[in-house]
């Protein structure tokens, strides 16, 4: 988990930056499912960090 990789605050900003990539992705969805394909692939893809 990357979470051990990090200490508490740095657990805690990355969990916020990626809320804020899913609810970006979200609105890009609501408007135009099609055009909002491509970054809910690339935030689902695995991390390989």
């Amino acid at each position: 988990m990357y979470a051990s990789r990090f200490g508490a605050l740095e657990a805690v900003i990355l969990n916020i930056a990626i809320l804020e990539l899913e609810r970006g992705i979200l609105g890009v969805q609501r408007r135009d499912a099609r055009q909002g394909a491509r970054p809910r692939t690339w935030l689902e893809q695995p991390c390989s960090a």
